[in-house]
């Protein structure tokens, strides 16, 4: 993963990141809250830098005073073209699991 300088993120209050995945040629791009760290947008792009899928994420909720989520995904193809959208509901975080499993 690496971290990119982009001033349009900054502005937004965003961390742009760039994953990096052992193979292949594909260039994955993701857009985090800088202040709650949830994700707002994940992209898919080609070696030729060209979208091939976009999700982006709304609707944030901190789930169970843990972890902030986004309860709306939505996804679009590479010209733009909106393909599909989920919406989250009834969200639970480690209900009734003690912690003493997590160490």
């Amino acid at each position: 993963m690496e971290v990119i300088d982009d001033p349009q993120a900054k502005e937004n209050g965003e961390i742009k990141v760039r994953l990096h995945w052992p193979k292949g040629d594909m260039i994955y791009l993701a857009w985090i809250d800088a202040k709650d760290l949830w994700l707002k947008c994940f992209e898919k792009r080609d070696a030729q830098n060209r979208l091939r899928v976009r999700i982006v994420y709304s609707d944030p909720k901190k789930i169970g005073g843990v972890i902030w989520m986004p309860l709306k995904a939505e996804m679009y193809a590479g010209d733009g073209t909106k393909v599909g959208v989920s919406k989250f509901t009834n969200i639970e975080v480690n209900t009734g699991i003690p912690d003493s499993l997590f160490k």
